[in-house]
């Protein structure tokens, strides 16, 4: 034996424990069902979204350190722009070569560039920055 859902809500609670325990069937409603599906659906998508934190902490450690060491590569390209005779005459030349300090205090960036001087000739150069944790440049030398 079943019975609609409406037509169960309007008993009794009396006739609806009378008529679960004589072993009756609710059928739910196709709203009620549909509603059951986005509940179950969205509890299932919340537990396989849930991330452990050092995951997440991981993740912005690793993002923190590749924006840090992408500023120190930006500031020792202004750095050495700064200190050229002719600061439209910069190219770089090589990739960013960029390591931690021991202390892991910051970084060390060292690129090859050419430039020119004030007789206009392109000379070839190399930078060797040190940077805080920051980015922001201690020293730099050109060879």
């Amino acid at each position: 034996m079943k019975m609609k859902s409406k037509e169960f809500r309007k008993l009794s609670k009396a006739e609806q424990r009378a008529y679960k325990s004589a072993g009756g069937k609710v059928a739910l409603s196709t709203g009620e069902k549909i509603f059951v599906a986005f509940v179950v659906i969205g509890g299932v998508g919340w537990l396989f979204d849930r991330h452990p934190a050092e995951k997440n902490n991981a993740e912005t450690e690793q993002e923190v350190t590749a924006k840090t060491i992408k500023t120190a590569e930006t500031n020792c390209m202004l750095d050495a722009t700064h200190h050229i005779k002719i600061a439209d005459s910069f190219k770089r030349t090589s990739e960013y070569l960029t390591t931690p300090m021991t202390d892991k205090s910051g970084y060390v960036v060292t690129f090859k560039f050419t430039a020119k001087n004030a007789l206009g000739v392109d000379m070839p150069k190399q930078s060797i920055c040190k940077t805080d944790n920051n980015g922001k440049v201690i020293k730099s030398s050109f060879i």
